[in-house]
């Protein structure tokens, strides 16, 4: 060959319309996509990529222009059978045959697959020893997202081997940013054996963005025309013959993308960072030190993205904010209300059509599973390898979008997932009368603003957060729930022991508070800080929190320390400010700080729940370890329930219950509260309690009614059961006007000979009075195949979130169900 010029680089990297742009030049001709340097000869040539009519596409519509001045089906089948004959060629024969159609142009390839091993450069090399080599560079941050923004290149990336992997994790992690290195390293060996003279690297976002000056510089490079009207030539990619699809049977032979739209359109090169962490990983990481290296020696700098510009409401022009509002009456934010109880003002689901199982994303983990609105439902997802969030259409089932995999990272801090600990559907008043509907969400590593299009309005790194407390800060923690203040403000605690107050508009900081402070534990007073661990109440101007205290140091009887109840006022103070812990706190000292168990074994009940009694009081029903514990003989099997009531100038008990099982006493998760009726729905996994006037009863008391998880399946269901135990947070509904009320619970059911679990969701009639009773509607499986069959799955903490939306059809009424490994299934 003469003096062709190859076109290098990873995929995405504007390859495709740069190596147009300079074929298009008078004395150059720029082939479509020949991937002829892939192997020796025809025959193998065409073995490549066996039954991929894309692979040979772009040397089939290349001859068939040159050899019948037409790329048509029948000029396609002709030069495929001509090629064909030809099996013992050369691909050096192939592009020499080329070079005699052409006359005196020099030819431009720019195939991807000939950076892709090492193999196939060195078959360049051998193919055309006087060949030019321009190495297009991109920004690795910017074709890291475009790859992964591109569904058929992404799926290519991971077949083609380990070059796109992570192995330093387990599993592997698909990250685009190993596919760029390795392709610019391969690059990089080629040319440190090339003479200087013979290669250059350019980079692709300084070409677009003044494609003029870069071209010039090119064409003196490669010693051709210079003019005004030559370079005005290359900017034309749109004028190559190969610049649009080909006929059906030689289609491609080219970036779908930019065949869809080869025009060169005006380009500013992105701010994107080279130390952020990367959005299309799930762990929060970041670029290795290698690419991070070859990204500077490519003289690209570490820009930090700036902030989206806040949209209207947000940015000041409807006005102050005056109220936040849930979005909808079913499940926008953590149990359904800022009293955590559980209980939704939706008509039950008191029979069920039919249920729709969506196995992906997967694993949802130990979160919430769904959070609903009027006519959308937002699930979580727990694994670093899936999508954090995606937002359903309740009436269609259709996914409206998915956040990006970067989003809420499962950051390295000992725990595993992603973790999202709090959701809020929200709508904000304004003093215009606007209302913008917006998502609320967070877990330890970032608090996010979402618009209803999937779109972030403003982020919160959760260390930025922290560190107004100094550079000494523990980290953040999960957030435990997003509630909002009677001031229109965010608020949350978290797991690391923080109370948090941000501005909903901007997340701007209003408040962080320590929650360190100390106690008397075994005759001592003992330094150390309260972690919330689960939701918290919110009422009126005051937060009430269940934590559990941890030492600084190690402590004698850990599992004795306290956890307790505690009220704070959030809202209605001095610059917002949230009101912070007395410096050693006893119920004797402070009023508004209750013991109400101790810490056992730091495993998780459920959060409390609470009612507003018909005289006004505040009753907070709190659920943990036993006050008096010691030691951990026994620990299992005792669980003490309470009531605290708020009496304004203290918390005052007003009762308590110790529930012993044999086995595992632990609330399974979130009690409900009727407020209606005042009763009080309790499980742990071995049985569920009802207490009837809840908010009234004083003293030692006793579960009204206690049922074992058989009896809360339907009797069919019941029949072939061998075991089950109650798994999940309790939901309550009831019909306007009705005495009775419907609870609905998940299981974990086994049947004979059956090895794994069900996840069984059980809708309950509860009927309170004199004669508490229980009786099962139906209960169905919450993972089923496509034909609406059974099929196995491990038991689910996720809330029953009822829905009921705007449209009048039967599909806009049901119940959402997550999964821990299963995806999520909807009940209509």
């Amino acid at each position: 060959m003469r003096e062709p010029i190859f076109i290098l680089g990873p995929g995405r990297s504007f390859t495709s319309v740069i190596g147009s742009m300079i074929g298009q030049h008078p004395e150059l001709f720029g082939l479509p996509e020949t991937n002829l340097g892939t192997a020796d000869t025809v025959e193998r040539w065409y073995r490549i990529l066996p039954g991929m009519d894309a692979f040979p596409a772009g040397v089939l519509r290349l001859l068939a222009h040159l050899h019948h001045g037409e790329q048509t089906v029948d000029a396609v089948n002709e030069v495929d059978v001509w090629l064909r004959s030809r099996s013992g060629m050369s691909t050096q024969g192939v592009y020499e045959h080329v070079e005699g159609l052409l006359g005196d142009r020099q030819v431009v390839d720019k195939s991807p697959l000939h950076s892709t091993t090492d193999a196939c450069l060195r078959r360049l090399r051998r193919i055309a020893p006087n060949a030019r080599y321009i190495r297009i560079a991109r920004h690795p941050y910017s074709n890291g997202k475009s790859i992964v923004a591109t569904e058929w290149y992404l799926e290519g990336l991971k077949a083609w081997g380990s070059s796109g992997w992570d192995r330093r994790t387990n599993p592997p992690t698909l990250d685009p940013q190993f596919h760029w290195l390795d392709v610019h390293d391969r690059i990089d060996r080629l040319f440190a054996s090339l003479p200087s003279e013979s290669y250059r690297t350019v980079r692709g976002e300084d070409l677009l963005a003044k494609p003029e000056p870069v071209l010039k510089q090119i064409a003196n490079w490669l010693n051709i025309d210079d003019s005004d009207l030559a370079i005005e030539a290359m900017l034309h990619p749109e004028r190559s013959p190969f610049a649009t699809e080909g006929p059906p049977n030689a289609r491609l032979g080219n970036d779908p993308g930019f065949l869809a739209d080869p025009t060169l359109r005006p380009f500013s090169p992105p701010k994107v960072p080279l130390t952020a962490r990367l959005p299309w990983r799930g762990d929060g990481e970041g670029f290795v030190p290698a690419v991070v290296n070859l990204a500077r020696r490519f003289g690209y700098a570490d820009d930090p993205i700036p902030a989206p510009e806040l949209p209207q409401g947000f940015n000041g022009s409807w006005g102050p904010l005056v109220a936040i509002e849930p979005d909808g009456q079913g499940f926008p934010m953590a149990h359904g209300n800022l009293l955590d109880s559980s209980y939704v003002p939706l008509t039950p689901l008191r029979e069920i059509r039919g249920i729709e199982t969506k196995p992906d994303p997967k694993c949802g983990g130990g979160n919430f599973g769904a959070y609903t609105a009027t006519d959308y439902a937002l699930a979580v997802f727990d694994s670093p390898h899936e999508v954090p969030l995606e937002a359903i259409d309740l009436e269609t089932g259709k996914v409206i979008w998915q956040s990006d995999l970067g989003d809420f990272p499962a950051i390295k801090d000992g725990l595993r997932g992603r973790f999202i600990g709090g959701a809020l559907l929200a709508k904000l008043q304004f003093s215009n009368g606007r209302t913008r509907r917006c998502i609320f969400v967070g877990n330890r590593a970032e608090i996010r603003c979402i618009g209803l299009d999937g779109k972030t309005i403003w982020k919160r790194e959760t260390a930025d957060i922290v560190s107004e407390l100094g550079s000494t800060a523990r980290g953040h923690g999960t957030p435990r729930c997003l509630r909002y203040t009677t001031d229109n403000e965010l608020l949350y605690g978290t797991r690391n022991g923080y109370l948090v107050k941000l501005d909903p508009l901007s997340g701007q900081t209003i408040d962080v508070v320590d929650l360190k402070t100390k106690v008397l534990h075994e005759g001592k007073v003992v330094e150390g800080r309260f972690d919330v661990r689960q939701s918290i109440v919110v009422h009126g101007d005051h937060a009430y929190l269940q934590a559990k205290f941890s030492p600084e140091t190690e402590v004698a009887s850990p599992q004795a320390l306290p956890t307790a109840l505690f009220r704070l006022k959030v809202s209605r103070t001095a610059n917002g400010a949230v009101e912070h812990l007395p410096d050693f706190v006893s119920e004797e000292d402070v009023p508004t700080y209750a013991v109400v168990g101790s810490v056992g074994d730091r495993r998780v009940g459920g959060s409390p729940c609470a009612r507003v009694r018909e005289d006004g009081k505040l009753v907070i029903f709190t659920n943990e370890y036993p006050s008096n514990l010691r030691n951990s003989h026994g620990m299992r099997d005792a669980f003490q329930l309470s009531a605290i009531r708020d009496d304004g100038d203290a918390l005052t008990h007003q009762w308590h219950c110790i529930l012993r099982e044999k086995g595992d006493a632990k609330v399974t998760a979130a009690p409900a509260l009727d407020p209606v009726s005042d009763t009080l729905v309790v499980s742990n996994r071995i049985m569920m309690h009802l207490f009837a006037n809840a908010s009234y009863r004083e003293g030692v008391i006793a579960p009204d009614l206690s049922l074992a998880p058989l009896d809360c399946l339907e009797p069919d269901m019941r029949k072939h059961a061998t075991h089950a135990e109650f798994a999940s947070p309790i939901t309550i509904a009831r019909d306007e006007g009705e005495n009775g009320f419907v609870a609905y619970v998940g299981l974990a059911v086994r049947r004979p000979q059956m090895r794994r679990e069900y996840a069984i969701l059980s809708a309950l009639q509860v009927q309170p009075g004199p004669l508490l009773s229980v009786t099962p509607l139906w209960s169905r499986s919450i993972n089923v195949d496509d034909a609406g069959n059974a099929l196995p799955a491990a038991r689910s903490f996720a809330q029953p979130a009822l829905f009921s939306g705007k449209g009048s059809g039967k599909r806009s009424k049901g119940i959402l169900m997550g999964m821990r490994f299963d995806g999520l299934s909807v009940f209509r």
